[in-house]
């Protein structure tokens, strides 16, 4: 596309020449365009007349506009870029590229008419000279209205946002987008499932500490003490019970085993007895002179002889593995009774110690108050609106089953009647407005009216902005047409007062200079 534009010197210019049959086309339309501005400025003579005269004109004219407006652009890129390294050689840099690009863009235009309007067009000279001179007295003398603009965003003057006080779902909502509500008046209610089975819980919790400090605070009875002197009398009676037992039980232990020692000497006897026996019937047998039963007589009695043995010795050892151990359990187990019957007695005589009354009444305190905190918790469940406005926030009823964190936003109220202009301002114009300073907003809504104020706050600190940081600016709207809602935008002025247009102009460039820069 850019070879084929006929406003330079590439294919779409030779194709154009071509087709209108004019040669020379750029040239020729250049110098007629030059040489009526000529005629118009110095008062040069007419050019000559050409074929395709106006034809010649016009495209000069838009050749021309197209390589000024592509110079400023380029001369504008290069500025920008240099001049993010904030550096004054980056202007001198701009600069020396646009003398350059100026004087082979200009020529032409003066060929030496300015000497001949000097020379010979007295009265040109006249205007012009009136001209140079009164535009310095026009710059530094006349007065202007000098103004901020900037974007403006339509805010209501109050909102009022109105949150969960407790977390639950939302059961009821008492409200739809556009319903007006006035202060104190239930917006939605909540449900905690399990606030009533706390509340109940923690209310018990309280009666039972109260009933336990009541018990430390009075301390044991008379009665109790005597009764658990009783039970230590019967508990050391009946381990001193047990010690006569374990005695008695390690005697008889003593003689059963003196019984089964002498049983063991006499199945020893007997055994070596029926052994001898046995071997007098073995040689017996083998000569021959013994029958065949009293053999196996002598060989029963023996085994009979070593079965009552072992069973004597098992039965020993039997009785020394059990010993006293039953009667032993039974005295720890008494001496333990004994044990907790004697420190139970002396707790109750003791009393009860201060320090356990404060455990009680610091759990007495934490308890109070968490069901305090529940009873107010149970009384947050009807949300409340703390002013009165109207329900901006929409779909209401969807809300409804919702499970809300407590803090989470219900909905939004505000006051239409009342609203409030949020503008934007470059931070570079914020020095020069004040608060009372007249204001006019022209919004996108209503295009063709101008809605006028003043400025009523600045905002105290900047914000994000496209390009550099922005400063709020807020003013209020008195009487404005129902057409203008909240979130509307639109474009404002702020007037700052009347300058000279000359101190504006260097003003502008000034500061743009030195912070752009570092001037």
């Amino acid at each position: 596309l850019f070879n084929f534009l006929p406003l330079l010197k590439l294919d779409g210019y030779y194709l154009v020449s071509d087709w209108l049959e004019i040669p020379n086309l750029h040239q020729r339309a250049l110098a007629s365009f030059k040489g009526h501005v000529r005629r118009l400025l110095w008062g040069a003579p007419k050019p000559d007349p050409e074929p395709h005269g106006r034809l010649l004109l016009g495209f000069g004219l838009a050749t021309w506009l197209y390589s000024a407006g592509l110079l400023v652009a380029t001369l504008w890129i290069v500025g920008h870029f240099l001049g993010e390294r904030r550096h004054w050689l980056a202007l001198g840099a701009v600069m020396l590229l646009g003398f350059f690009a100026l004087r082979s863009l200009l020529q032409g235009f003066a060929a030496g008419e300015v000497t001949n309007m000097f020379l010979l067009r007295h009265k040109r000279t006249v205007v012009w000279l009136t001209v140079l001179l009164g535009l310095p007295l026009t710059l530094a003398l006349v007065k202007i209205e000098d103004r901020a603009s900037g974007p403006f965003r339509l805010r209501p003057a109050r909102s009022v946002e109105v949150r969960a006080t407790v977390a639950g779902f939302v059961k009821e909502v008492y409200c739809e987008e556009g319903t007006r509500i006035a202060s104190g008046e239930i917006v939605a209610r909540l449900e905690a499932p399990d606030l009533e089975s706390r509340l109940t819980q923690k209310q018990a919790e309280v009666s039972e500490v109260g009933a336990r400090l009541r018990l430390l605070e009075v301390g044991a009875r008379p009665e109790e003490v005597l009764e658990q002197r009783q039970r230590v009398k019967r508990a050391t009676a009946w381990r001193d019970l047990a010690q006569k037992d374990l005695t008695l039980t390690k005697q008889a232990l003593a003689e059963d085993l003196d019984r089964l020692e002498q049983q063991i000497k006499a199945g020893s006897a007997e055994l070596n007895v029926a052994r001898d026996a046995l071997e007098r019937a073995n040689t017996l047998a083998g000569a021959r002179s013994i029958a065949a039963s009293e053999l196996r007589d002598a060989q029963g009695k023996s085994l009979v002889s070593q079965a009552r043995l072992a069973e004597a010795q098992a039965a020993k050892r039997a009785l020394q593995l059990k010993g006293t151990m039953q009667a032993q359990v039974e005295l720890a187990r008494r001496e333990q009774a004994l044990a907790e019957a004697q420190a139970l007695l002396r707790l109750l005589e003791a009393g009860v110690r201060p320090q356990e009354i404060e455990a009680e009444l610091a759990r007495m305190t934490r308890l109070c108050e968490e069901v305090r905190r529940l009873q107010e918790q149970k009384g947050q469940l009807a949300v409340v609106a703390l002013a009165h406005g109207v329900v901006t926030t929409t779909r209401m009823k969807d809300k409804v089953g919702q499970y809300l964190r407590e803090g989470d936003l219900i909905c939004v109220l505000e006051e239409p009647g009342d609203l409030e202009a949020e503008i934007a301002i470059a931070e570079q114009d914020i020095a020069r407005i004040q608060p009372g300073q007249e204001v006019a907003l022209k919004a996108r809504a209503l295009a063709f009216d101008t809605f006028r104020t003043r400025v009523e706050r600045i905002a105290p600190a900047a914000g994000p902005g496209e390009g550099q940081s922005c400063v709020k600016v807020f003013c209020r709207l008195g009487d404005y047409p129902a057409d203008l809602r909240p979130e509307m935008t639109g474009h404002a002025r702020i007037y700052t007062g009347r300058r000279p247009i000359g101190a504006i102009v260097v003003d502008r460039a000034l500061r743009w200079l030195r912070t752009e820069f570092w001037w």
